[in-house]
């Protein structure tokens, strides 16, 4: 079988860690994969490390969309708006896309589409008749309903105004895809479900505490989370009271003085951190890994997880029984840490103000409830939605 695998938006590991496991046995079933991506780069060095190199493996970048200006952002309370915000306000960029999906979809005739975040491929593939699963967190995969659902803790789900102004956004983007598919001779998709696809064998890796859309998700089946295929292990010991892994942000050298202050020791998993930035952490305090160190292998000797609020690396360390020390950068990343700390499993650190550095850093390592309800967390959790990954991709009932 002929597999597409498409990832249109976001950045970071997580996309093609999470699908790691069903790309390694899609290949071992003798299926064809080509991952359409949007970090080409970082996607061949992945799957250079999960040993995924393969001559059934091809790589293609996917187009980038362009930035929204300021004037035109709207709320992002739900996945058509961010879709808005994240290329689908220009029209000429919108056709541009589904005319670049349309053409990738008629080159390579995939017999399924699988969609990780984005709307595009999977648009494009309902025009074709192609069947497409859609991989992803809650916050990616939205609810398959006929008109976009609201996510609750960014909406006020009573409110006429807020109705009012849901369906007009939605009018709006109904009708941008509309004139992009009508510009490139496909017949469009009229309702939400049509435009973001999928089918009853989408995985929603996560756990209903991470789901934003949950209150609102009928019938949910949840895959839970899952390690990497194979990944080379870097060491860790109980040298370091927490591991981090942390993409650069404005107040780094701050940060990390004010876990100097409450005396914790930290091995640094950096993204994308320059040189010079790692070099203002003091070597007696921060041990920086020169690899990927995973969850589960730092669950042995650490109880804490510092972290951006990366949904993968969070889930997996509260089902591992670590608390979640998150600094949100990004708005799923401000759900997920929100969550976390709504549940008394961590604390999260708004990095916009680093005078409460210290004080919330020393509430997060100075009690021992946060990682008491996480083992909790974990007792309750972990044999249902740890290491589950579904094994196989499947055309049944896409």
């Amino acid at each position: 079988m002929r597999i597409a695998f498409a990832w249109e938006w976001g950045s970071g590991s997580g996309h093609i860690m999470r699908f790691s496991p069903l790309a390694r046995q899609a290949i071992q079933d003798g299926h064809q994969l080509t991952l359409i991506v949007r970090d080409s780069k970082r996607t061949r060095n992945l799957l250079s490390t999960y040993q995924l190199n393969h001559a059934n493996i091809s790589v293609i970048e996917s187009p980038a969309w362009p930035r929204c200006p300021r004037d035109q952002l709207r709320l992002p309370n739900c996945l058509s708006q961010i879709a808005w915000n994240l290329g689908f306000f220009d029209q000429t960029a919108t056709n541009q896309q589904i005319r670049w999906w349309r053409d990738r979809m008629h080159e390579l005739r995939p017999e399924l589409v699988v969609q990780d975040f984005g709307v595009t491929a999977g648009l494009v593939a309902w025009t074709l008749g192609i069947p497409t699963l859609r991989i992803g967190t809650g916050y990616t995969c939205a609810p398959r309903t006929e008109i976009p659902a609201s996510i609750p803790a960014l909406s006020d789900v009573s409110s006429d105004s807020h109705t009012t102004t849901n369906q007009s956004a939605w009018e709006s983007l109904r009708e941008r895809i509309r004139t992009g598919c009508q510009t490139n001779d496909l017949n469009p998709p009229d309702r939400w479900h049509e435009i973001i696809n999928g089918c009853e064998e989408d995985r929603i890796a996560t756990v209903a505490l991470l789901d934003p859309y949950a209150p609102v998700r009928p019938n949910a089946r949840y895959c839970g989370v899952w390690p990497a295929a194979s990944s080379a292990m870097n060491r860790s010991d109980r040298w370091a009271t927490a591991i981090a892994y942390l993409k650069p942000f404005p107040a780094w050298e701050l940060f990390f003085s004010a876990l100097r202050q409450c005396g914790v020791r930290v091995d640094l998993v950096p993204d994308g951190v320059d040189a010079s930035l790692l070099r203002t952490c003091d070597p007696a305090w921060v041990r920086v890994q020169d690899r990927f160190v995973p969850i589960e292998k730092a669950a042995q000797n650490q109880r804490h997880l510092i972290n951006n609020g990366n949904h993968g690396t969070s889930a997996l360390a509260l089902l591992s029984g670590m608390a979640v020390i998150t600094c949100p950068l990004f708005l799923e990343q401000r759900l997920t840490a929100d969550a976390i700390e709504t549940a008394g499993l961590g604390l999260r650190v708004n990095l916009h103000r680093p005078k409460n550095f210290l004080q919330r850093l020393d509430e997060a390592f100075g009690s021992n409830a946060f990682t008491e309800n996480a083992r909790h967390f974990s007792t309750s959790q972990r044999q249902l939605f740890l290491n589950a990954a579904p094994n196989r991709l499947t055309l049944a009932k896409c």
